[in-house]
């Protein structure tokens, strides 16, 4: 054998020792591989990039290092015959840039994929840069993908997070900051998931939720909680029959201004071009849950110390920044806002005198298509607390206080398009129960709805009166052709505090029964119905007393026909009487205002935004990407 050959020879032999080697000790530096592996048994660990070999594997994976990339080439991990790791894929500690690729992880006692940062140190590095790209999580016994404390910039792009005993993806935190929480506090902080990004995923058939941003147990003050500037964007998913919500958001919040009440800004919690369908409950569900404790003094709130700094006095609040560009269908609900938190007797020990308070609401909901939902397409219900009376049980519920709806289809629901229910209060000079409701819609198509096109209704309850409720329907609105009537309310407003209801510049018509119903009787300067169209209804408006003022709008059974002579100047000269007890002053004379003259907004063809403009919001950009996550930015596709 020559010199040549004989090199050949050995080079063959230490690359095959060296793939050997390789298999049987994993903690080798980083290389580039050929071949695949077979995982390393319990309790071993993967520390390099690998790629897995195809087969099953009836255990769980465990990764503990940096810059890692590992791949599954058709490899499945089944949990259900080796007790050993309760998790699919378990990555806990501060490890950076991990990339786990096209792995399946099934039937294990707890999480298909289990995400944590450090815990019990002052200052934790947070697990940083996880990508997960076309995994399957399917029929685990607890959540899909569980992203739990300390844990900055995941990505989950495409992949599976079906048939699991709880959520298809679990975002969670337990903290009792000992700023926030008076009892049993954790000493070293375990921070929300930040900068979590879910692109182009399927969250299907789950026991619980599609996806669940679960912040109740999650006590920190609310500034505290803005200074973490958290980023959420779910993208592009499909999320459908799931048993709970498609998804939902529970205590967890983005930029909300605090200060003298509560109000939406520009924050970065985005939910957008999705396909939520079918699914139990609400297809997106902001929901206040955490209460107050037996003692009422569990959770501290204060007052606001300076214009520098938040009202602590909310005891929780649950908002979203921005809807937009979803197909939200044939779930129980649409868009569902809720408050069902309680105080105690004792609250306001705790709160510094103030009324301690709970919120809900969403920022903005643009361009979203809301049908078919077997309720209501967009329901603001408050549960809890009921109305007691006694300065040691005061609080406030917020619901939607400065919720705005632009450019959004809402129709053919099984009742209501959109229904504001039980905001009651009991309120004198000493003590007060307080509720506070408040919708904007703009530019939105509400029409086909199975009773009314919108309702806002008080409780059942002699005692219980509304606190304030603000109802904007202002500019371009069409709500036409719902089954009983376009909008109706029915509610006792509170003798002390004053709400607003504005229609403006909106076409409401084509209803069997009625265009507008008013049965609230108080008087208050502030509610204004002006240059609407009002057409094509056996009974086009009917208001019990003079809590509304009428002006400038057209009548579709008065206004062709009126006397517009003293002066001629486009106005009838006799006011329009309106049933029982109000009239419309200077109504239009001649033709309509033409508030329908935008036409339906797209059903099937997407939103074009030209007929009402809206800026649409961006995604922040990160500001340094470790190299793991992927999910910056996509193209805007709408749903199917």
């Amino acid at each position: 054998m020559n010199k040549g050959g004989l090199w050949i020879v050995i080079l063959v032999v230490i690359s095959i020792i060296g793939i050997s080697y390789s298999q049987l000790s994993p903690d080798l530096a980083p290389r580039v591989y050929s071949s695949c592996i077979t995982p390393p048994a319990y309790p071993g660990v993967i520390t390099q990039s690998e790629t897995i070999c195809s087969g099953t594997y009836y255990d769980g994976i465990e990764i503990a290092g940096n810059n890692i990339n590992l791949k599954c080439s058709g490899a499945i991990f089944a949990g259900y015959s080796n007790p050993n790791r309760m998790n699919g894929l378990l990555i806990n500690g501060s490890y950076r840039n991990i990339t786990v690729e096209d792995c399946i992880f099934s039937v294990f006692p707890e999480n298909g994929v289990s995400l944590s940062g450090p815990v019990g140190t002052a200052n934790p590095q947070k697990l940083t840069g996880v990508l997960l790209k076309n995994v399957t999580a399917f029929g685990n016994g607890g959540d899909g993908l569980k992203i739990k404390e300390n844990t900055y910039q995941t990505d989950a792009l495409g992949g599976k997070y079906d048939s699991n005993g709880k959520n298809g993806i679990h975002l969670v935190s337990e903290y009792k900051d000992p700023l926030r929480y008076n009892i049993n506090p954790d000493l070293y902080p375990k921070y929300f998931p930040n900068d979590v990004r879910l692109f182009n995923a399927t969250m299907s058939n789950n026991w619980n939720n599609g996806i669940h941003v679960d912040a109740e147990k999650y006590y920190r003050q609310p500034d505290d909680i803005l200074l973490e500037d958290n980023i959420l964007i779910f993208d592009g998913n499909r999320i459908n029959n799931n048993l709970e919500n498609g998804i939902k958001n529970t205590d967890f919040f983005i930029n909300i201004t605090l200060q003298n009440g509560w109000s939406g800004v520009e924050g970065k919690y985005f939910i957008a071009r999705n396909k939520i369908w079918n699914n139990s409950l609400a297809g997106i569900k902001i929901h206040t849950k955490k209460t107050q404790g037996p003692l009422g003094t569990e959770i501290n709130c204060s007052e606001i110390i300076s214009s520098g700094q938040y009202s602590r006095s909310k005891l929780a609040i649950s908002s979203i920044n921005y809807i937009y560009w979803n197909l939200i269908e044939e779930n129980k609900d649409g868009i569902e806002v809720t408050v069902d938190s309680n105080s105690t007797p004792n609250s306001t020990n705790s709160c510094g005198g103030t009324l301690p308070g709970y919120a809900s609401g969403l920022y903005l909901s643009i361009a979203n298509r809301i049908r078919y939902n077997k309720e209501s397409g967009v329901l603001y219900h408050l549960m809890y607390p009921f109305p007691i009376t006694g300065i040691n049980s005061d609080f406030v519920t917020y619901i939607g206080t400065q919720d705005s709806y632009y450019q959004n289809i809402i129709s053919s629901n099984g009742n209501s398009g959109v229904f504001l229910n039980g905001s009651a209060s009991v309120m004198n000079d000493s003590n007060a129960v307080m509720r506070f409701s408040s919708l904007r819609l703009y530019c939105n198509d509400i029409i086909q709805n199975r009773d009314y096109g919108l309702r806002i209704t008080g409780r059942n309850n002699p005692l219980s009166m509304e606190g304030t409720i603000n109802l904007i329907i202002d500019m371009q609105n069409i709500i036409e052709q719902n089954f009983i009537g376009g909008v109706y309310l029915n509610y006792t407003r509170h003798p002390y505090l004053d709400g607003i209801v504005s229609v403006y510049n909106s076409h409401i018509g084509n209803h069997p029964l009625f265009d507008f119903y008013n049965n609230v009787y108080r008087t208050s300067p502030y509610n204004f119905l002006e240059q609407n169209d009002f057409v094509a209804s056996p009974l086009l408006a009917f208001d019990i007393g003079n809590v509304l003022n009428w002006r400038n709008n057209y009548w579709s059974d008065y206004s062709p026909t009126c006397v517009d002579s003293s002066p001629q100047d486009g106005w009838c000269d006799v006011n329009r009487p309106i049933p029982v007890a109000n009239q419309d002053t200077q109504p239009k004379a001649g033709l309509p205002w033409g508030n329908n003259a935008r036409g339906y907004l797209p059903l099937d063809q997407g939103m074009t935004l030209s007929q009402c403009y809206v800026d649409m919001p961006l995604y922040p950009q990160r500001p340094q990407n470790p190299g793991g996550g992927g999910g910056n930015q996509r193209d805007p596709v709408e749903p199917d």
